[in-house]
C-alpha cells in the first residue's frame, strides 16, 4: 500500500511495470479504482509504503528504504520470525475451560481497560465473542491449529456466563460484565476457602485419630506383653 499526496487515499499496489506502479485506490469500501503513477514521482518526505507478506506488515518512508528492504529480504525474515513465534505460542498456550477462571480473567481485563481509560468515568462497551477471545489469548490465537474448536467451546462458556447474568448481551451480539460477576467470584472463593478449611480439619482429625489409635495399641501391647 502506497500513500502519497497524488492520491486522495492509499493505493494498493498490484505490480511494477517499466518504472510505473499500478494498483487500485480506495473507494470507501474496497481497493477497486484502477490507478498508476511513475515511481520517480513518489519521492518525498511524506511518502509511506506498507509492504504485506503473509500476515506481516512493514512500513517504509521512502522508495529507497523499500528497495533496500526487498534486497535484504526483510519481509521474508519477518515472516520466518513470526512463524517461529507462532509455533512457540502454539506449544505453550493452554486454553482455559473453567468458567470461573474465564470470568476472573474477564474482570482483570475490564479493570485494566478502566485504568487505561480514566477509571471512574469509564463506561465499558460491549465486545464480541471473538474480541473477548482475543483479549484472553492475543492475536496469535487466530492461527492456532485448535482455534475452531476452542472458539466454539469459548462461545458456550460465554453463553453460560450470560445465562447466570455475569455477562449481559447487548445489541449486535456483544457482551460486557455485570456487577453480579464480582458476587459470583466472591461466592466461589468463599466456597473454596471453606472447602480447604474442611480438608485441613479432616486431615488434623485423621492425624489425631491415628495418634490415639497408636497410643491404644501401645497400651494393649504393654498389657499382654509386660516387660
Amino acid at each position: 500500500v502506497v500513500q502519497h499526496p497524488k492520491f486522495s487515499d492509499s493505493m494498493l499496489v498490484d505490480e511494477f511495470d517499466k518504472g510505473r506502479i499500478r494498483g487500485r485506490l480506495w473507494n470507501g469500501e474496497s481497493f477497486s479504482i484502477p490507478a498508476s503513477v511513475q515511481i520517480s514521482r513518489l519521492q518525498g518526505p511524506i511518502l509511506k509504503i506498507t509492504r504485506f507478506y503473509g500476515f506481516e506488515q512493514i512500513n517504509y518512508d521512502s522508495v529507497s528504504d523499500f528497495w533496500l528492504g526487498e534486497l535484504l529480504q526483510l519481509p521474508q525474515v519477518r515472516w520466518f520470525q513470526s512463524q517461529l513465534r507462532q509455533k512457540l505460542f502454539n506449544a505453550k498456550t493452554r486454553f482455559r475451560h473453567d468458567r470461573i477462571e474465564i470470568l476472573k480473567r474477564l474482570v482483570e481485563i475490564h479493570l485494566q481497560d478502566s485504568i487505561d481509560k480514566q477509571g471512574l468515568i469509564f463506561e465499558p462497551k460491549g465486545k464480541s465473542i471473538v474480541q473477548l477471545f482475543s483479549d484472553l489469548y492475543g492475536q496469535r490465537v487466530f492461527s492456532h491449529p485448535s482455534y475452531g474448536l476452542e472458539i466454539t467451546r469459548f462461545r458456550l462458556l460465554i453463553k453460560s456466563l450470560e445465562a447466570s447474568k455475569d455477562l449481559e448481551c447487548l445489541q449486535g451480539f456483544t457482551y460486557r460484565l455485570t456487577p453480579i460477576a464480582l458476587s459470583t467470584i466472591a461466592a466461589y472463593e468463599l466456597a473454596e476457602r471453606r472447602h480447604q478449611d474442611s480438608i485441613s480439619h479432616n486431615r488434623r482429625l485423621l492425624l489425631l485419630t491415628s495418634v490415639l489409635a497408636l497410643a491404644a495399641l501401645a497400651e494393649v501391647y504393654s498389657v499382654f506383653y509386660p516387660t
